[in-house]
């Protein structure tokens, strides 16, 4: 990697070809995502794994995975529209959900979760909400609806259906001609408003 100065700021450049990127073109989507991904890569106090001394492979979860193919996901779930990616989650979610068997119906049920990049893979859920490219605050809300609605989309505010009338008129060109010569004429004869 090496640096290049435009306008008094510092921007990397990335070998597309050294990180198994030889597949992609040099835009400005790729070029920012990867830098996004490689800062986060560089961090190593963004896994938050617990690990033991007694572990052979002390790499983080997102370094386990490989940042092309963290990359490629990441890639696939920004290109989603919202609800698709809202499905996934909560499709994952329920994948993920470790549920306790011996609590009693009377408490509140404590919902954790053990986020996967695939069936071998453990993410912790710093590197998992990297992945997704969402926040905590989405993920928990994404939660809570699963648990409520199971997986059903998310409905907002008020996007009900609008209210029908019998008096709807529709517009076409016999009715709003007349209006346009008539403020066409109005205007001659009288002067239009001033918009001040």
């Amino acid at each position: 990697m090496s640096q290049q100065s435009t306008s008094n700021t510092l921007k990397p450049v990335y070998n597309l070809v050294e990180l198994g990127l030889d597949n992609y073109e040099e835009n400005e989507l790729v070029l920012n995502t990867i830098h996004d991904l490689y800062t986060f890569f560089q961090n190593s106090n963004n896994c938050t794994c617990h690990r033991t001394p007694k572990q052979r492979d002390l790499r983080t979860c997102f370094e386990k995975v490989g940042f092309k193919r963290f990359f490629e996901r990441h890639l696939e779930l920004k290109a989603l529209e919202k609800h698709e990616l809202d499905l996934f989650i909560k499709s994952q979610l329920m994948a993920f959900e470790l549920t306790n068997e011996k609590s009693d119906n009377k408490t509140k049920i404590k919902h954790t979760y053990k986020y996967n990049y695939n069936s071998s893979l453990y993410l912790c859920q710093p590197a998992y909400l990297k992945l997704c490219g969402i926040n905590e605050y989405l993920l928990s809300t994404l939660q809570d609806h699963l648990q409520l609605n199971g997986l059903t989309e998310c409905v907002h505010g008020n996007t009900g259906p609008a209210s029908k009338t019998e008096s709807r008129v529709f517009l076409d060109f016999n009715i709003t001609f007349p209006i346009k010569q008539f403020l066409v004429q109005y205007g001659t004869i009288h002067g239009f408003p001033s918009p001040l």
